[in-house]
């Protein structure tokens, strides 16, 4: 149920401005771990904030978000990170182009 109403806010683009950075910093603390070099999308990055911790943690880090507006902030926050207008929905990446996703 969780995942649903998950899925529904980022649809609407409703974006979590505020939500804590922990997750971002945890997941990039496990990749880490894990010795992890592939791409990372962040889907739904919104203005690029968790973009952001990944790419000070020195991942290849892309933020796709449906919002233009979104991105374009993004762009203009944090210009040396990558993003992309699209939608979770309609994503193509090359067969093993992708080495994790988050959202």
């Amino acid at each position: 149920m969780e995942n649903i109403e998950l899925y529904q806010k980022y649809k609407n683009g409703r974006h979590w401005d505020d939500h804590p950075t922990d997750y971002a910093e945890r997941f990039a603390s496990f990749l880490k771990v894990q010795n992890f070099d592939g791409l990372l999308v962040d889907i739904g990055c919104g203005k690029g904030r968790d973009v952001d911790i990944f790419q000070r943690n020195e991942f290849n880090v892309l933020g796709i978000d449906v919002s233009s507006q979104e991105i374009n902030i993004a762009q203009r926050t944090y210009p040396f990170s990558r993003f992309q207008v699209d939608s979770a929905e309609r994503l193509s990446f090359p067969e093993n182009c992708v080495g994790a996703f988050c959202g």
